[in-house]
């Protein structure tokens, strides 16, 4: 609303309501009542208030805020149609064609980097594209956490290139990332003092957790016997079940029930099911979690206030695992168990128990 807009912008220069009044030519009182939506500024007056603001008359009433959230909504609609069309290039060409109409949103280049990588689409003209953007984010990208994801979704998608001349700007890329011996986590109680350093402290420690775990997964390669790939999976296990203290971890669930995944599958590669058993019992236990209507309230102490944004949808994480697992038949022996968690989780959650019967059947 207008008078909200203009107390915002008044307080966000730093003025007083007498600065603005002598600005303008009006008494600070009439000033005062615009704040207060007692009166309106004289229509006359608008672009003069806006020429000392530097913004639209449109953003007075709020109308381009609103313009960018309509402007969000339907990107993200178009992008979700594309999405269930399977129209890989067809995300990537809208992702570029938004970028050219907005190349100051960054999270833009992040999106569209992580989408590549997920789909494995590392061909030169799409990478190529991407370091074009990775050059005019370095320069004008002001926001040190993007410029840093960034950098990190270039750097594997040029690591990932089959061309030679590609992948060696994984290499240009990659020292310009932080290193952890540089980190600033170690320094939040010193910035934020003791109470206040809580939050940011907690989000340290799952960071840390995921950079270890991610460590750990590095040392896994193709020749890597089961037995050690069991006994890596363990160590990552080990590192999320301490912070999730076996309460319910929302999106930190994920990494957990892959590892748990992997190391149930290796069990099965070394004829040992009884122990492979054991893993998809801790996949559905984690899961039974998920089913708790008060999940939300029991959360492990460490992990509190660290969830990322619902734009990240752990229930469509875990619904895809448990399809997968359905596809499987290394998994066979359990299908019975997993198909059974797997329908509760669909009904709970609404989605489509349609796919869940098509793999059953086709197992069968």
């Amino acid at each position: 609303m207008l008078k909200e807009q203009l107390k915002k912008l008044r307080t966000e220069r730093g003025c007083t309501q007498s600065d603005i009044a002598k600005e303008l030519g009006v008494s600070s009182q009439t000033v005062s009542k615009w704040e207060r939506g007692l009166i309106a500024p004289d229509i006359s007056l608008l672009p003069q208030i806006a020429r000392f603001y530097g913004c639209t008359i449109d953003y007075l009433f709020d109308s381009d805020y609103n313009n960018e959230i309509e402007r969000q909504f339907a990107f993200s609609e178009k992008i979700k149609r594309l999405n269930e069309n399977k129209d890989q290039v067809g995300v990537f060409q809208a992702y570029c064609k938004e970028i050219r109409k907005r190349p100051k949103n960054f999270k833009l280049y992040v999106n569209i980097m992580h989408y590549l990588w997920v789909h494995h689409m590392f061909d030169d003209e799409y990478v190529e594209k991407m370091i074009l953007f990775t050059d005019y984010a370095l320069n004008y990208c002001t926001e040190q956490d993007i410029r840093n994801d960034i950098l990190k979704k270039i750097t594997i998608l040029c690591a990932e290139s089959n061309n030679e001349r590609i992948r060696e700007k994984a290499k240009l890329y990659y020292p310009m990332m932080p290193s952890m011996r540089n980190s600033r986590e170690i320094y939040a109680k010193l910035v934020f003092g003791e109470k206040e350093a809580i939050p940011q402290i907690k989000s340290n420690i799952i960071y840390t957790i995921q950079l270890a775990e991610c460590a750990i997964r590095q040392l896994i390669h193709n020749n890597t016997l089961p037995e050690e790939i069991i006994f890596l999976r363990k160590k990552c296990v080990a590192l999320y079940e301490t912070v999730l203290d076996h309460k319910f971890g929302g999106f930190w669930d994920t990494p957990l029930l892959n590892n748990y995944l992997n190391i149930a599958i290796q069990f099965l590669k070394c004829n040992d099911p009884q122990n492979a058993e054991k893993y998809i019992e801790n996949i559905i236990r984690t899961l039974e979690r998920h089913l708790d209507p008060d999940r939300e309230n029991n959360l492990s102490n460490l992990l509190s206030e660290t969830q990322p944004s619902r734009a990240i949808h752990y229930e469509d994480q875990c619904k895809d695992l448990l399809l997968s697992m359905m596809k499987n038949r290394t998994l066979l022996p359990f299908h019975d168990k997993i198909f059974s968690i797997g329908k509760r989780y669909c009904e709970y959650y609404e989605f489509p128990i349609e796919p869940l019967l098509q793999y059953k059947e086709d197992m069968q």
